[in-house]
């Protein structure tokens, strides 16, 4: 209001990142959206503009990019940044494992090696508990969503937002 706007209007989150794909909230069928920001994820289910269900956890972003600092300080002796670890997520993290390996070189900080070599399994495996939690909190949405609202979502998927700040359907 102070930049001249005649009227404000706050949302919450998920309608939002919905609005943001051109999802149609204004229909009746269900929707999912899952929007994984920095340090918090979004999980909600809307119809008919509402949300039918919503839960919020501190585990997003900035929770896998600390897992992978762990994971190679641990795994490797060596340290990464929080640069290094946002690009290997970028590049070949991923919530499945992948049909074909990937395998590139980051560079940390190490007396002995200086460049741990991270395979696209590894990412995986270091990403494991936060995917864990966001994955349990989709179970439970799920699990207290109508019958027909879950058809729904199973029929027209997933919208979810990434860490990048950009949509994707599955």
């Amino acid at each position: 209001m102070k930049a001249g706007a005649k009227n404000v209007f706050l949302i919450e989150e998920p309608i939002a990142a919905a609005l943001g794909t051109g999802m149609e909230i204004e229909q009746s069928p269900g929707h999912m959206v899952i929007d994984i920001g920095s340090g918090a994820t979004e999980v909600a289910i809307m119809s008919l503009n509402d949300i039918v269900y919503a839960d919020s956890l501190r585990i997003a972003g900035d929770a896998f990019n600390n897992s992978l600092i762990k994971y190679v300080r641990h795994k490797h002796k060596v340290t990464i940044g929080e640069t290094t670890a946002e690009k290997i997520k970028e590049e070949i993290g991923s919530a499945f494992e992948p049909n074909i390996p990937t395998e590139k070189i980051y560079t940390g900080r190490d007396v002995t090696s200086g460049l741990p070599v991270m395979a696209s399994a590894q990412v995986l495996s270091a990403l494991k508990e936060p995917l864990k939690a966001i994955i349990s909190s989709t179970r439970g949405a799920l699990e207290k969503t109508p019958p027909e609202l879950s058809a729904d979502i199973a029929k027209n998927g997933v919208i979810h937002h990434r860490w990048q700040g950009f949509a994707r359907k599955d």
